[in-house]
């Protein structure tokens, strides 16, 4: 289970590289960061799609090593097998979810900010 660790937190990274290197050009229904903000306008959608791949990206990164951090933890604690399978699901399910979420509250804020 450790090595599940860093499988979605990969893929969160990997997508937001493929949105920051080849973000939809125009408004659609199929690719992209498509929220009701974000559809406003052309300029706010551009903004949306550099700005969501941008920190998607990062706080992809950024879980890849709080997930390497997690698992070397793990490999040293001496505890009973119940507690392991718990802080294996917290990390394996908690991490992605948080690392989901953040980019689309702080895109949404940005997008408030700058298009009301």
């Amino acid at each position: 289970m450790p090595y599940t660790y860093y499988i979605s937190t990969l893929i969160l990274t990997v997508i937001g590289l493929v949105f920051w290197t080849y973000p939809p050009k125009k408004i659609n229904e199929f690719y992209g960061y498509r929220t009701t903000r974000s559809r406003k306008s052309q300029e706010a959608w551009a903004f949306a799609q550099r700005y969501s791949a941008k920190l998607m990206t990062i706080f992809g990164l950024a879980a890849l090593i709080v997930a390497a951090a997690a698992h070397l933890f793990r490999n040293r604690l001496c505890i009973n097998s119940d507690f392991l399978m718990l802080y294996d699901i917290c990390i394996t399910l908690l991490l992605p979810i948080i690392v989901a979420i953040l980019p689309i509250i702080l895109t949404e804020l940005q997008l408030r900010k700058r298009f009301g």
